[in-house]
Parts: C-alpha cells; structure tokens; sequence
C-alpha cells in the first residue's frame, strides 16, 4: 500500500500540522505502507491558469512548467491522500489552493465521466484523508 502525504502549511517542519501528519505517516509505515511526503511550500507552483488545455489541447498535461510535474507523477499508484492543511480565515492557505487547482490534469478522467464515456476515475483509484489543524503557532 501507498499514501502520499502532502503537507501545505506554509511553517514547513515546524507547523501545527506536520505534526499530525507525520504522526500518521509514521503509523502507516509501522503498518508495512511505503510513505512519500510533499512540503507544498517547497515546490515551485505557479496559478492555475483556468485555461482547460490540460484536458482539452494537451490532456493529461499543463502548459505550465514547474514544479507540479514532478508532484503530478506522485500522485500516480496511491491507494492514500493525506492532506495536513491548516485552516487560515475560513480556507486553506493559498499554495494549498494553487496546488489543488493544479491537480486538474489528474482529473481529466472525471471530465470524461460528464462526457458519457466509462473510464475509471481518478478519485476512484484511492482514498482521502484531510487533517486540519488551526495553525496559530
């Protein structure tokens, strides 16, 4: 089995919600689980440009090139999502967002459910956990 844990707390390390992240993860792994971690903040992640050719021109694929490349690539075979996402004013800080946003390649399956045809969805493929903290240190 394998989860990938994505942190997005701009703190890195030292936030309110690596702690429970790496909890879990640890647990996980006491538990047999091969564990990949993401520091959102360390990643280069440009704005989502809201301009579909990632499903329409280039499927599959953004325009942009960035970081999000490689974490698009780390999402693939994952049987576990775990977002640790603090809570800032009512939502999560924007790179999680930007990170959220660019993920719209890997749902490229889903615009094909909407289209009628029968693919496997992406989201079908493993499970989601999101951990919240309010991260006021």
């Amino acid at each position: 089995m394998k989860a990938l844990i994505v942190y997005g707390s701009p703190h890195g390390k030292m936030s309110a919600t690596y702690r429970p992240g790496s909890n879990f993860a640890k647990g996980l792994k006491d538990e047999g689980w091969a564990i990949d971690e993401l520091i959102i903040n360390d990643v280069e992640i440009k704005h989502c440009l809201g301009c579909c050719a990632c499903w329409l021109k280039t499927p599959g694929v953004c325009v942009q090139k960035d970081g999000m490349e490689d974490v698009i690539q780390r999402h693939q075979n994952i049987d576990l999502l775990v977002l640790a996402a603090p809570l800032y004013f009512y939502s999560v800080p924007g790179k999680v967002k930007d990170y959220w946003d660019r993920n719209m390649p890997l749902y490229l399956s889903e615009s094909r459910k909407f289209a009628g045809q029968t693919d496997k969805s992406w989201t079908d493929s493993f499970k989601f956990l999101l951990i919240s903290t309010r991260d006021f240190q």
